[in-house]
């Protein structure tokens, strides 16, 4: 049976060769006009992941804005199963046994704070009360505080609404990309989301793998589908 042959493309425009699929990889080298190249793997579009834009309030200082929680490249913020908002004034202690504790300040109602310790706490028997430890994201001050009182007082409730930083980002005064920058959150910061999370597909992008005929440099070609290309069929 004859082998089938490998097709060809020429350098239709400037373009980068990639290390890897992702258009933010290293540059091998740049694709010079009219060279010639040989298909290893493609024509295929490679879809991207979807980005994520949050409207939020940071938890350290209640400054308001947007972030990208995810991008196409990299998760800066996931929703946390560990932080809680204060329903009700309560103490927050530097140790569990309320009889020997001292404490360190008072929780307010809406503040911001983040399981540190067990997630289950420790339960005090004689009052029939869960205590967990926590740090507050507002200060940076950690101890045990109740969840109820013995009389059914909620002081603390599970946060459905909260995002933990985890790579540094940009806090911005509006969704899009390049507006106004506020401050940099830092990694472990929470943000509460005031709004649904805004959720953008950007286009795909089509790849090839090829290998230039010149000096066997082998890399990706990365384009916008709907876009023309770089590269055309060798004729």
């Amino acid at each position: 049976m004859k082998q089938a042959e490998k097709p060809y493309l020429l350098v239709a425009k400037n373009a980068p060769l990639r290390a890897s699929s992702d258009d933010s990889s290293a540059e091998v080298r740049a694709l010079v006009l009219g060279e010639e190249l040989e298909v290893v793997e493609g024509p295929r579009q490679n879809a991207a992941a979807p980005e994520v834009q949050l409207h939020c309030i940071a938890s350290k200082d209640g400054t308001q804005g947007w972030i990208t929680a995810q991008s196409s490249k990299a998760v800066n913020a996931s929703p946390s199963k560990a932080m809680y908002i204060c329903k009700s004034v309560i103490a927050m202690t530097d140790v569990f046994d309320l009889t020997k504790c001292k404490i360190l300040k008072k929780v307010a109602v809406g503040e911001t704070l983040q399981v540190v310790g067990a997630p289950d706490g420790q339960h005090d028997q004689k009052r029939d009360i869960n205590r967990l430890r926590f740090r507050s994201m507002k200060d940076g001050q950690e101890g045990w505080v109740s969840l109820k009182g013995n009389q059914g007082t909620v002081y603390l409730e599970v946060s459905t609404s909260h995002y933990v930083v985890e790579s540094a980002v940009t806090l911005r005064t509006e969704s899009q990309e390049g507006s106004e920058a506020l401050r940099q959150l830092e990694v472990g910061e929470a943000v509460e989301v005031v709004e649904p999370p805004v959720e953008n597909q950007p286009a795909p992008k089509m790849i090839i793998y090829v290998r230039a005929v010149s000096d066997g440099k082998c890399g990706w070609i990365i384009f916008s589908s709907g876009t023309p290309p770089p590269v055309k069929p060798k004729r």
